[in-house]
Order: structure tokens, then C-alpha cells, then sequence
């Protein structure tokens, strides 16, 4: 192609979809090399949002696309590029109706295929593309919250038939689709707890899941009989991370007896070890499995290791909340951080997945929408309550809280609006006032700011930080340089809790983003924070 710029470029995925739907690419060659699907993006009327070095203010601002909720999103168009020819024709679909293309894909026995979706995502169409850029719909989706999206699908076979994921029954369930998008049958049922799909061929389908939200199975399915597991269950979260078809599979195994293991599977059933060089810490966290309340809400508990029998210890929940992300799941390695600020506050540390996260159910995690902050905080108190009931050691009049990003905003309200329960929280990159993240998430799970202004307010944390009365030690931790939740989400929450003469501690990162990779700044802000739960609890 020709002609693109950075305001307008070609073959890149643009923001919402890299960021929001786990699309990365925006170009696909068809299976036969001829043709070529290219992405081409306008972002001309997308605000533009700077990012500074306050470290080196002489340096000029970097200037990225950050389309904030409510604003203009970038247009995304397709052309179907002749690649000996250049020619170009536009695939056409009511790009008015369904401006976000969620998935891509052109896989050998199909056409090149867009999921589109409405602006709410709450109506969702795949379409297949004809040679002259014309379009039909193979399937119609519909939820009246929100429509998640399983970038593993479609996966076409070699009569032209697909596999296709869907929630329409309440749960996540695998169906084969007929070349013009007629369902056939269903391949995984709702009791098989589907989460992706690894690959498929014309023998079958390999896919991961599990009825257990904390443990995995990988599944085998043929095409006409009946799915059976090539690994899982006893309390262990197995994953396949890669198969060739018909062949050998890749699986890591996890569990909280031995730190994760990784293995290449046959067709026999015969594992082969795969030799790793990642270190492991010498001892394994102490942490055991816990169902909280009513709602049986998977937690794991980690306990110090000096603790002493019958000694009341206070608890730090280890959040995060937000959908589609799920902690409580049977993973050793995962529990390392949590194992060590128990050790270094003190503490029980625990891990949960309250309502409105995935793999229970779409009843289960769709009541979030227009309740993004009271949803999980109401969740994460219940269950700490139960925790206290089962648990006689945690101590419930001394409760921290901690997480990052959606986890820091969870923390970050828990002191503001549940102070005599939370009694300290860390908020780690918090975004403080959903009106200043990106339109395609926060808009799927509160609406638009303009017109469900109530939900907007109800779950920013601007709006508790000025409201009257006390709160809980805070201590506010945020990287310069995020270029996710941006900076001035924290500079606008301390102003707030400043002018409100609330109690809080801010930390600034000078140059980090959104992740906290660098060694000595990481060892160095969570040494911080353990010391900040110790003054505090």
C-alpha cells in the first residue's frame, strides 16, 4: 500500500482493538498468498492526549491516539489488496451500525472473516467476505449487558465448516457451524466450563476450560462424539499452550503442590518434559484453597511463614476485581509476590474472585454493568466477612487491601467508601474517573458518560474522595510514563482527597508505565508498600 501516515496508517491494528479486543495485527495474506486484507485507519478525528518526561521537561511530549469514553473513536476500514497488482477493493459492511472489527482472521477452508460489533457491544455480526469486497452474515450475536469476545474463534476446517464460542445459553458453549453459518451442533456443552479454543482440524477440536473456575482441562473434541479430557482435574490447572493438528500437544500443568511443569503430549498420552531454565523460588507458598459465603467465591489463603499457632493476624485482600481477569486459580508461581508481602507484613494475604468475574456464568459476571465500583467492593467484603467466620486467626478489624490497575481502583475505593472495614489500602495505577479511560471498555460495562451519567459518577473515585468524612491510609503508587490508565488519573485523586483533607501517601515512578518491570524500582516500591502495612495494621 501507499500513503500512510501515523494519523491515517495501513496494516495496524488500531488502539481499541490491540487494547481491548486482543487483536494485534491489522493485515491478513489468504491462505493461497495472492490477496492481501489490509486494515486502514483514520484516527484524524481521535484525541490526542500527552505524555511527558517530568524527569526532562525540555524533551516535547509524546502524543498518542487515547480515544477517553464518550469521545470520537478512530474509523477502521478493510481493502482486499491484489498483491501483484496493488489493486485495492473496500470490504463493505454498515460500518455506522458496527465500527468495532473485534476479530480477523482468513484461515485456509474459509473466507477472510470480520466479528463487528456495535458500539455497545451488545450486538455482534461475523461476516464473511466475498472476493469483491462484499459481505455476509455467517451469525448474529446478541446480549442485552454486554457481548465478550473470544479472539480464538472462528476456526475454519478444511469442508468449509467453523467452530464458534458463545454465552447464548448462559455459559460459554462450543457449536459447529456449516459453511453458511447454520449451526449444526454443539460440540462442548455448557458443563465443560469452554475457555478457548488451541486448534482444530477435520479430526476434532483441542480446546481449553474446565467446570472448576480455579482448575483447567484441555479438552479433546471430535467433530461427531463425545469430548474427553487429555489432561486435568484433582485439583490442578492444566493449559495447552500449542498443537500441531492431529499431533502433539503442548501443555503446562499447575498446581499448588509443585511450581508449574511443562511438558510436549502425544497422541499416545506419553508426556515428554520440556526442559526449562526459569528460576523458582526455594520454597513453595503456603496457601490453601478456600470457597467464601453463600456464593462459594474461590480464594486462596496464604499465611506467613512465622506465624504462630492461634496468633490473630491481620488480612491484605490481593485484588484485582475487574472483569475478565481472574487470581484464584491453582498456581503456585502465581502466589510468589503474595507469599512474600505476607512474610514481610506480617500477614494473611488473600486471593478471590468475587461476582463479576469470568468462567462462573454469564449470570454470574454480567450484574457489573453500571456497577463497576460497588459490584466487586460489595464482593470483596462479603467474602473477607466469611473469611473471618472460617478463618478464626484473621483478624477483621485489621484489613488491608492492595492491586493495580482495576485492582488499584478497587483499593482505592475500598478506603473511600468502606473506611470501617478497609482499614489501608495501596492503589497502584488506579484510574480514578472512568470518563478519562477508553471508550471500548468502559463503555461495554457503564454506557456512555453523556446520557448514564449516574453510573459514571457513582463509580469514580473522585466522587467518594469529596464526599464528607473519613477515610483509610492510602498510599498512592503511579508510573509517569502509563500510557494505559494515564498519570493524571492519580494527579486528579490526590488533588480531590488534598482539597478534601483526607489521608493518603502518593508515590510517582518517574518514567515507568503500566507494568512495574524494572528490578530495583520493583523491589524498592513493594518493600514500600509491605512497610506501609505494617505501620498501618
Amino acid at each position: 500500500t501507499k500513503g500512510g501516515t501515523e494519523e491515517k496508517p495501513h496494516g495496524e491494528a488500531e488502539f481499541a482493538a490491540q487494547e481491548e479486543f486482543s487483536r494485534s495485527r491489522g493485515y491478513f495474506f489468504s491462505p493461497d498468498g495472492t490477496t492481501m486484507a489490509v486494515q486502514y485507519t483514520d484516527q484524524s478525528k481521535v484525541e490526542r492526549l500527552s505524555l511527558a518526561d517530568p524527569v526532562r521537561p525540555e524533551r516535547a511530549p509524546e502524543r498518542p491516539y487515547y480515544p477517553r469514553a464518550g469521545t470520537t473513536n478512530a474509523t477502521v476500514a478493510y481493502h482486499l489488496v491484489d498483491v501483484k497488482t496493488g489493486q485495492a477493493k473496500e470490504v463493505r459492511w454498515d460500518h455506522a451500525q458496527f465500527p468495532y472489527v473485534a476479530v480477523a482472521r482468513w484461515e485456509a477452508g474459509g473466507p477472510f472473516v470480520l466479528y463487528v460489533l456495535d458500539r455497545a457491544q451488545r450486538e455482534g455480526r461475523l461476516l464473511a467476505v466475498g472476493a469483491t469486497g462484499e459481505t455476509k452474515v455467517l451469525l448474529a450475536e446478541h446480549d442485552a449487558a454486554w457481548l465478550n469476545v473470544d479472539p480464538s474463534v472462528p476456526r475454519f476446517l478444511p469442508d468449509g465448516s467453523f467452530v464458534w464460542s458463545s454465552e447464548k445459553s448462559g455459559q460459554w458453549e462450543l457449536t459447529l457451524h456449516a459453511a453458511d453459518g447454520t449451526a449444526k451442533h454443539t460440540l462442548l456443552d455448557r458443563s465443560h466450563g469452554y475457555r478457548s479454543v488451541v486448534s482444530a482440524d477435520a479430526n476434532g477440536v483441542l480446546c481449553n476450560g474446565g467446570a472448576e473456575p480455579s482448575e483447567g482441562v484441555v479438552w479433546e473434541v471430535p467433530l461427531g462424539g463425545t469430548p474427553h479430557a487429555v489432561a486435568g482435574a484433582n485439583g490442578h490447572l492444566f493449559e495447552a499452550r500449542a498443537a500441531s493438528p492431529g499431533g502433539p500437544v503442548f501443555l503446562a500443568e499447575m498446581s499448588l503442590g509443585a511450581w508449574p511443569r511443562y511438558f510436549v503430549q502425544g497422541k499416545d498420552g506419553k508426556r515428554v518434559p520440556v526442559a526449562g531454565t526459569f528460576g523458582t523460588p526455594a520454597a513453595l507458598p503456603q496457601v490453601r484453597a478456600l470457597r467464601l459465603g453463600p456464593d462459594q467465591v474461590r480464594a486462596f489463603l496464604v499465611t506467613p511463614r512465622a506465624a504462630k499457632p492461634g496468633e490473630k493476624l491481620p488480612v491484605l485482600d490481593a485484588a484485582y476485581g475487574g472483569p475478565h481477569v481472574t487470581l484464584a486459580m491453582a498456581n503456585a508461581l502465581s502466589f510468589t509476590r503474595a507469599q512474600w508481602m505476607a512474610d514481610a507484613a506480617h500477614a494473611f494475604v488473600v486471593i478471590l474472585d468475587a461476582q463479576g468475574t469470568p468462567h462462573r456464568g454469564r449470570d454470574w459476571e454480567r450484574p457489573l454493568y453500571g456497577n463497576l465500583g460497588s459490584l466487586p467492593l460489595a464482593g470483596h467484603k462479603s467474602a473477607l466477612q466469611a473469611l473471618g467466620a472460617q478463618v478464626p486467626d484473621a483478624d477483621l478489624a485489621r484489613v488491608g487491601i492492595y492491586g493495580w490497575s482495576f485492582g488499584g481502583y478497587l483499593s482505592a475505593l475500598a478506603v473511600l467508601a468502606e473506611p470501617a472495614f478497609f482499614r489501608a489500602a495501596m492503589a497502584g495505577a488506579p484510574p480514578a474517573d472512568w470518563r478519562d479511560y477508553d471508550t471500548a471498555y468502559t463503555e461495554r460495562y457503564l454506557g456512555q458518560p453523556q446520557t448514564d451519567t449516574a453510573a459514571y459518577d457513582d463509580a469514580s473515585l473522585l466522587t467518594w474522595a469529596t464526599k464528607k468524612g473519613a477515610s483509610s491510609p492510602l498510599l498512592l503508587v503511579h508510573g509517569t510514563a502509563d500510557d494505559n490508565v494515564y498519570f493524571l488519573h492519580s494527579l486528579k485523586l490526590a488533588d480531590a482527597m488534598a482539597r478534601a483533607g483526607k489521608t493518603f501517601e502518593f508515590l510517582p515512578l518517574a518514567n515507568i508505565t503500566h507494568m512495574l518491570w524494572e528490578e530495583e524500582r520493583y523491589v524498592g516500591t513493594w518493600s514500600r508498600v509491605a512497610s506501609f502495612f505494617r505501620e498501618t495494621l
